[in-house]
């Protein structure tokens, strides 16, 4: 019982953790990996960079951080979550697909105006 308790704990700690983003941001500022029509086998292990992501891109002209700088930050945050996984070059790929979506038509969705979230202090560690 012990054990179970302590794993409970261990398992809500690395949730909570991978949720930062989402569980600071504001309603509707973080949805997710929101392709559209794109749907990979990774897209929930993906979420939490995909939430950074939003937030880079509503907050990162604020901080002096370019578009480019935060989908590199984005397919960085990806392929780090890919070292756990048994099939490294197929969550790699999806990351890589991931980012060429981003890169073709996420300019549309850099903000240059700062939402008023952004001066806030959680937003810091969701543009690492």
């Amino acid at each position: 019982m012990k054990t179970a308790c302590v794993l409970l704990g261990l398992l809500t700690v690395s949730v909570s953790a991978s949720d930062y983003c989402q569980e600071h941001a504001p309603a509707g500022a973080v949805n997710g990996c929101s392709v559209p029509l794109l749907h990979f086998q990774y897209e929930p292990q993906f979420t939490p960079s995909c939430n950074k992501h939003d937030i880079c891109y509503h907050c990162g002209h604020h901080f002096g951080i370019t578009r480019s700088q935060c989908d590199h930050k984005f397919l960085n945050n990806m392929k780090a979550t890919c070292v756990s996984k048994k099939r490294l070059i197929n969550c790699q790929h999806s990351a890589e697909a991931f980012f060429a979506a981003v890169r073709t038509a996420g300019g549309l969705f850099y903000m240059s105006d700062t939402p008023h979230y952004c001066i806030e202090s959680w937003v810091r560690h969701c543009l690492t």
